[in-house]
This record gives structure tokens, sequence and C-alpha cells, in this order.
């Protein structure tokens, strides 16, 4: 094999990792927006983080993050855009 051919394969091999990198990364931030706007509902309906935690079957810990995002931004302002917020704060 030539080295400009070994050269081509790591390539590929790495724009593979990168792309699946990347759609991980995708499936993650849907699945945390579709949950801020799930809490944004429930927030809105008057429900604490308490309730909100045992509707979506989950941990106060593990929702709390989210919930005082929503809290901090309200419910009125888009999921993807308090998702956003969080990651830049998180930078």
């Amino acid at each position: 094999m030539r080295i400009w051919e070994e050269e081509e394969r790591i390539v590929a091999r790495a724009k593979e990792e990168g792309r699946e990198e990347g759609r991980e990364e995708g499936r993650e931030e849907g699945e945390t927006v579709r949950l801020l706007h799930m809490i944004q509902r429930k927030v809105s309906r008057g429900k604490d983080l308490t309730e909100i935690a045992e509707e979506l079957e989950d941990t106060e810990e593990s929702i709390r993050p989210l919930y005082e995002a929503v809290q901090k931004y309200g419910v009125d302002c888009a999921a993807e855009d308090i998702y956003k917020a969080m990651r830049e704060k998180a930078l």
C-alpha cells in the first residue's frame, strides 16, 4: 500500500469518527431540548421540581439544572434557546 493510500484511509476513518461523534452530540442535544420543553409545560401548569421529577420518572438531582434554567429563562423562551444558553454558560 502506498503512503498516500494509507493517509487517505486514515483521513476517511477520522472523518467517519467525527461524523459519529456529531450524531451522538445531536442526539444528546435533541433529548435535552425535549426534556426542557416537557419541563416548561409542567412548570407552566404550576408543578414544582418534585412533581416534575416524579412524572418524568427521574430524580430531582438529575433534572434540577434543566428545571432551574426553565425558571431562569421562563416558559415562553424557546427550549432550544435555553439549551444554547446552558451550553454557553458551561463553556
